[in-house]
């Protein structure tokens, strides 16, 4: 008996330690398998996150492009915009000078028509007046042309009345002698 009570503990025990190995590598594979699902799934989770952070970057980037292209197609735009601004602006005070010479010119042109239709209205006062005293003088020849005959013809018979006038005192002064 001795021995069923020295046997019987061992075993138990190596029963027991059966069993524990046992359930022991269960527990222990269940744990591992745990971990390793857990690892697993933290490694899946982290793909996930991985491709999401990648596709949040990409997304990102891709945005980021298109916020630039934008920008420089409305920095274009509004440089194009200024440009042509500038341009019309340019043009308006070309426009603006050329106007200004040329209302300039026109106020000259004005001023030297005036000037010269003044000049006109007096040469044509002067022609008038030429016309007046040459009128005048042809009048004044022509009478004096008159005058002229008239004044000789009367030295004519002045003359001749002088010599009638001297022949009569030659001849009283002949009937005065004779006398």
């Amino acid at each position: 008996m001795k021995k069923v009570f020295w046997l019987a503990p061992v075993v138990a025990l190596i029963v027991f330690i059966g069993l524990y190995v046992n359930s022991r590598k269960e527990i222990v594979e269940k744990a591992e398998a745990k971990v390793r699902a857990e690892v697993e799934d933290r490694r899946v989770k982290a793909a996930e996150q991985k491709r999401l952070q990648e596709l949040a970057s990409e997304k990102s980037r891709l945005d980021k492009e298109a916020k630039n292209k934008r920008e420089a197609e409305e920095k274009l735009r509004k440089e194009e915009q200024d440009k042509h601004r500038d341009e019309i602006e340019y043009q308006r005070d070309t426009a603006r000078r050329e106007t200004a010479r040329f209302l300039n010119v026109v106020k000259e042109l004005k001023e030297a028509f005036e000037a010269e239709k003044k000049g006109k209205e007096e040469a044509d006062t002067v022609i008038k007046d030429n016309k007046k005293e040459k009128e005048f003088l042809i009048e004044y020849v022509a009478k004096a042309r008159a005058n002229e005959k008239v004044y000789k013809d009367l030295l004519v018979k002045l003359q001749e009345l002088e010599e009638a006038r001297a022949k009569a005192a030659e001849a009283a002064a002949k009937a005065a002698k004779s006398t």
